[in-house]
């Protein structure tokens, strides 16, 4: 009888469908050689250190810049590595790169970027570079 009764306990819980992983940390190298068209900010790079939460519909990041002169914009697009695409989310520019900043973005779409890295990517604008003084694909 125990048999039976455990047997069909680990039916049940294998039953189950399995969770999709709701918090997915990334991080991201930004170059300027990344930057498609006319290429980034010379001598400029980053790092985009991250976790997208689709359960909480937020991203939180760090972001550290090195080379990058008077930066103005932080965004994520679509788009496959070498090919420029549309803006789906605007991110604030953190005041030092110590400080951990959050944004809220709709869940679907945190999860289709974090499933999907190769087709997004980020930017780091200046106002001489509004295609990107760096970029990194979410996948590096």
């Amino acid at each position: 009888m125990k048999t039976i009764i455990v047997s069909a306990l680990c039916s049940l819980v294998l039953a189950q469908p399995v969770m999709a992983q709701q918090s997915v940390f990334i991080g991201v190298p930004m170059f300027s050689e990344y930057v498609s068209g006319n290429g980034g900010q010379e001598n400029a790079a980053g790092d985009f250190d991250s976790e997208f939460d689709s359960a909480n519909s937020r991203i939180c990041y760090y972001l550290e810049l090195n080379g990058v002169r008077n930066p103005i914009g932080l965004a994520i697009h679509r788009g496959e590595e070498g090919e420029n695409g549309p803006q789906v989310v605007s991110l604030t520019l953190p005041n030092s790169p110590d400080e951990e900043t959050c944004v809220t973005v709709d869940g679907d779409l945190i999860a289709e970027m974090a499933g999907a890295r190769d087709d997004f990517y980020i930017i780091v604008t200046t106002p001489g570079n509004s295609d990107g003084a760096i970029r990194g694909q979410l996948s590096h």
